[in-house]
């Protein structure tokens, strides 16, 4: 028991404070994230401390330079078990007791917690060595001795590493896409709006809304493809907007306050008044507005409802969908006169998945069927495989927005979820035998358009003839 290192803290308690004051730094950084405001981080801070003295006899003195990484985790699990027990905590509390409430409003925490994902996205996109250095040094608050011994290189290195992270990390684009919408004005008007941008319009009343507008743009690369969000001031700025910038999508809260009538007979009038607008509905569920009669009458290219579905991606979804939707709803009229009935739902389905760069298998689920079943049906109607209908509709969604919006088919395909351009250029090479630049010069999506539908011809021809002579026979 001797060579333990309890048995040398009993006999040196101040060891056992120089530890612990060495693990301050690192259990601080680690309880931040949990923490609402300064001085909740200090009561965490702490009730880690506590019981990190009170584990710390579990530790042997031969283990000691790894010690930082065990607080680290213990001070994460303490953490996640305080968080959740604060439901059932602030639930048996008297509710008579009317203590003020000092804590950050709601849309402050929003804000906080996208800058921390958006921190914690960039620094993932950096290269194995600067990524490793950056989360020793801020993420677990080692000093960078420690640190550099950890990693196995010098300390010049190690800085040389932090540096260079740091200065890729203020020139990403992404946090530089996020500073600047989350520094823009609540609500903007027409006055900002110069002609040939294609942003979203949005009609927003409150401010957490705002935000989660922004936080779907901002993200998932689609801002290369719309530029950032503009907030009318009201429905007839709101009108003017949407004629100013034609095919961009329109969020609208049809619980904006007006004084003239209801959110729903200005809605007709947006409708009235520019029959091609792309209308996102993003309300509470509870409105009249989500009655399916309205829905109809409105005709909403996308739905969300605040709290339930309108997180991050269903916004970019959402934006993805509205944006240009005219030449979608063409070609999916052109598709309903070849093929049959039946095969209507899947090739939809296939349009609107295709916009998030969807696999086979992601596609039948939203079928509800297996990927296997898929693929029968498809080779019982002569169609062509799920895989190539995937790939010619991700090809006509980039070409026709690169067309819409003017800009290269690179930042296009980035958009809609590619990794890269090259990937966007090998699939049109290994998919239609041609170059992106070679399918522009023929037309752009109205090539890609023209060979759908021959290949979706080719095989409801061929159906109809099966048909037919079973019928005779």
């Amino acid at each position: 028991m001797s060579a333990n290192g309890y048995e040398g803290r009993r006999k040196h308690p101040q060891a056992s404070e120089d530890v612990l004051l060495r693990l301050s730094p690192v259990i601080r950084k680690a309880s931040e994230r949990y923490a609402v405001d300064d001085d909740h981080a200090d009561d965490l801070v702490h009730d880690c401390l506590v019981h990190i003295a009170v584990k710390l006899r579990r530790y042997r003195a031969e283990d000691i330079e790894s010690i930082e990484a065990w607080a680290w985790k213990v001070t994460h699990n303490l953490c996640e078990s305080i968080r959740r027990a604060a439901p059932a905590i602030h639930g048996a509390w008297d509710d008579r007791c009317e203590i003020p409430d000092s804590g950050p409003l709601p849309d402050q925490l929003l804000e906080r917690k996208l800058r921390r994902a958006a921190v914690r996205a960039a620094v993932r996109k950096l290269p194995r060595s600067q990524r490793d250095a950056i989360e020793l040094v801020y993420l677990q608050g080692l000093s960078h001795k420690t640190a550099a011994s950890r990693l196995g290189v010098g300390v010049n290195a190690l800085r040389a590493s932090v540096y260079r992270a740091i200065h890729s990390l203020r020139g990403m684009r992404d946090l530089a896409v996020w500073r600047e919408s989350f520094h823009k004005n609540a609500m903007c008007g027409i006055r900002n709006l110069d002609d040939g941008q294609h942003p979203v319009l949005a009609l927003e009343s409150e401010t957490w809304a705002r935000d989660r507008i922004r936080a779907g743009i901002c993200y998932g690369e689609i801002d290369r493809l719309l530029d950032g969000v503009y907030f009318a001031t009201g429905w007839d700025d709101l009108y003017e907007m949407a004629r100013r910038a034609p095919g961009c999508p329109v969020v609208v809260d049809p619980c904006f306050p007006t004084t003239r009538r209801s959110g729903i007979e200005e809605l007709r009038v947006l409708r009235a008044r520019l029959p091609t607008c792309p209308i996102i509905g993003h309300g509470h569920a509870r409105g009249a507005w989500c009655r399916a009669s309205v829905r109809h009458e409105i005709g909403f290219v996308a739905i969300l409802r605040r709290g339930l579905d309108d997180d991050r991606e269903a916004v970019r979804l959402a934006a993805l969908r509205a944006t240009d939707c005219d030449e979608t709803e063409r070609l999916l009229d052109r598709i309903r006169k070849c093929v049959p009935r039946s095969m209507h739902h899947l090739l939809n389905a296939t349009l609107h998945e295709s916009l998030t760069r969807s696999s086979v298998a992601r596609l039948a689920e939203k079928l509800g069927l297996t990927p296997r079943t898929l693929a029968r049906n498809c080779r019982t109607h002569r169609l062509p495989t799920p895989k190539r209908l995937l790939s010619l509709a991700v090809i006509f969604h980039v070409e026709r927005l690169a067309r819409w919006s003017g800009h290269k088919r690179g930042p296009t395909a980035l958009a809609l979820g590619f990794s890269d351009a090259a990937n966007y250029a090998h699939l049109v090479k290994r998919t239609l035998g041609a170059t992106p630049t070679e399918i522009a010069r023929r037309g752009g999506p109205d090539f890609v358009a023209m060979m759908m539908l021959r290949e979706l011809r080719c095989g409801g021809a061929d159906a109809a003839n099966r048909r037919s002579k079973n019928s005779a026979a």
